[in-house]
């Protein structure tokens, strides 16, 4: 006897993922994988998912410090809201919040460098082979140029040569008036510094070593 009644079970279930949910997949798979064998945009969007900060966010640092072009697919991100939104991180790795609070402060600052000297804007290039290129330029009519990344601004700026003393920032001294002071790598470089404010001001400083870098500071004494 046949059975005539069709059993056949024809239900099924279809799954459809959203945009974010693909996202999300990319991102964990991405997150496996070498920050350095990535494209830029990858890494920020692994950072953005808030996976393995503790590699992927110094990655996305150093993207920054080395001036690299992210093309960033959502018109509303950018490389700055990205970390920022990772403010627990930072508070538990201060090392690299300060080298991020630099890189914000660059931010804020570019374009707006003035010369202690001459009181105006101070010409800039975005980066050291384009400083270099122009003190190649220079060389004949204003003499030996040197190209120094600007603390203040993180741009390339050019001095001569004779005034160069290669400083920095230091993360831990402050002058009279709580302002960082400037941390000169050798003991030589500080003094050819203090002779040049001696000789354009009229103010002598004394040399000292700093106590917790590396290098020289300067003081009225």
């Amino acid at each position: 006897m046949w059975d005539d009644e069709d059993h056949t079970d024809f239900s099924f279930s279809v799954s459809f993922k959203g945009p974010a949910e693909i996202e999300r997949e990319r991102a964990v798979e991405l997150s496996k994988k070498r920050p350095s064998l990535l494209r830029p945009e990858d890494v920020f969007d692994v950072v953005d998912a808030g996976l393995e900060l503790q590699i992927f966010i110094p990655e996305a640092i150093r993207l920054i410090e080395s001036g690299c072009y992210i093309d960033f697919v959502d018109p509303y991100k950018d490389a700055y809201s990205i970390l920022d939104a990772h403010a627990a991180y930072f508070s538990k790795n201060p090392s690299q919040k300060k080298r991020y609070e630099k890189l914000k402060l660059w931010r804020k600052n570019r374009g707006n460098c003035i010369s202690p000297k001459t009181g105006r804007a101070r010409k800039s290039y975005s980066s050291e082979a384009c400083a270099n290129d122009a003190v190649r330029c220079m060389a004949d009519s204003y003499g030996q140029q040197v190209a120094v990344q600007c603390d203040f601004c993180g741009e390339w700026h050019l001095t001569p040569a004779s005034r160069h003393t290669p400083s920095k920032i230091c993360g831990y001294c402050t002058d009279g008036d709580g302002n960082s002071k400037q941390l000169y790598f050798s003991r030589e470089g500080a003094m050819k510094r203090a002779k040049i404010i001696a000789n354009e001001r009229g103010l002598h400083l004394e040399l000292y070593r700093c106590p917790h870098e590396d290098g020289w500071h300067l003081t009225k004494g």
